[in-house]
This record gives structure tokens, C-alpha cells and sequence, in this order.
């Protein structure tokens, strides 16, 4: 999960590096070659694939789910992926973790410094940037639906096919690039994992 951090966090600097060349569209062809490239000659040690731990779920244990029509955008999942009611202070937890969610290497959420109790100059000693290569997540639970809301967890691609988005699919395996062999037929997050970033998430209006 590291390296999906670096990943995430190098495709963040690229960005800003390029903020001053050309269109958003022209950025973003720039962003996406860039961090192919540094994945294709920046080799993988031996102790990064020792040291790599994945445990969401295998491809096997991933509860069911089934896509419906969305609103805002073309599906949701309505249905909760967990037994259990999501908790949103574990959904904060998992959002900043860098080897978890790590959704602020790509997304703003001002409510962080209020949520941890940080002052403005902390965030980025204790969590890393907020990044500005996706969407703000302030008021997203204004702009979608909590089946919406986790059907963009799941699978982002399949909420946003024409986006070409490089956000993870946090609930799908064996759909990543250069993955661990141990994180191949793993998810990111498990469906309890996804209930509580939806708790949290579902306080941003």
C-alpha cells in the first residue's frame, strides 16, 4: 500500500509542476505519461516486496453488491456492503491514512483540521498534503447520494466511465498495475472499511 501512496503523492507534485503548461486537459495527459513512465523504470525492491502487507479481502470474500441507476451520476449501490453501521471518526482514520484511503494526497477536506483539532501548518507533518488533483470532497454529501456516494468507492471507474479517472477502486481486486503478488487478488479497503468512510463522508454538506 505504499506504494500506491508514492504513486498517488507523485502524480499530486507532477500536477503542480505542470499548473503553469497549457490547458487542464494538456496537465492532465502530462500528469498521467509522467507517472507511467516513473512506474515503468523505477523498479520494485526486494524490500518493498517483502515489507508489502495488503489485507482487505480476496477477490473471493468480497461481499456482493449490484449497481442501480444513480441521480447526480449514472449508478449508486444502495445496499451497505457491511453488517455493521459505518463509524465515521474510523472513516476520518482511514481517509488520512497513507497506506489506507490516502483521499487527501488527491482531494481537499477543510473539516480535517476541525475533525483532528490541527492547526493549518500540522496537516501536512502528520498527514501529507491535501491535494487539488481531484475534486474537493467539502460538501460532497450536497452533491451525491450515500448509494452515489459508495458506488464511487467501489469502483470509480464505473461511476465516472467517461472521466478516465485515475482514482483506485478501493473495493475490487485484481485490477491494479504492477500490484504485490500478496496484493494481487486483494481489495484495498474491506466492506467495513467503506461503511466508515461513508459515515464520514456523509457529514461534508
Amino acid at each position: 500500500m505504499k506504494r500506491v501512496a508514492e504513486a498517488g503523492l507523485t502524480t499530486y507534485l507532477m500536477f503542480g509542476a505542470t499548473r503553469v503548461i497549457g490547458s487542464a486537459s494538456l496537465r492532465k495527459v502530462l500528469v498521467i505519461s509522467w507517472s507511467a513512465l516513473l512506474w515503468a523504470v523505477v523498479p520494485i525492491t526486494p524490500a518493498y516486496a517483502a515489507g508489502a502487507v495488503c489485507d482487505g479481502p480476496r477477490a473471493d470474500k468480497l461481499a456482493a453488491y449490484k449497481f442501480v441507476p444513480g441521480k447526480a451520476i449514472d449508478v449508486a449501490i444502495e445496499k451497505p456492503l457491511a453488517k455493521v453501521q459505518g463509524k465515521s471518526a474510523r472513516g476520518l482514520k482511514i481517509m488520512v491514512d497513507p497506506e489506507r484511503g490516502n483521499c487527501i494526497a488527491c482531494h481537499r477536506v477543510s473539516a480535517i483540521l476541525t475533525e483532528l483539532d490541527l492547526k493549518k501548518s500540522e496537516t501536512p507533518q502528520k498527514y501529507g498534503t491535501h491535494g487539488t488533483l481531484g475534486p474537493s470532497l467539502d460538501g460532497i454529501a450536497g452533491r451525491y447520494t450515500i448509494g452515489e456516494l459508495r458506488a464511487i468507492l467501489v469502483d470509480a471507474q464505473a461511476a465516472f466511465p467517461e472521466a478516465d479517472t485515475i482514482m483506485p477502486p478501493y473495493y475490487l481486486a485484481g485490477k491494479f498495475v504492477r500490484a504485490f503478488q500478496t496484493c494481487k487478488d486483494r481489495a484495498i479497503l474491506s466492506a467495513r472499511d467503506i461503511e466508515d468512510v461513508l459515515a464520514y463522508l456523509s457529514k461534508l454538506k
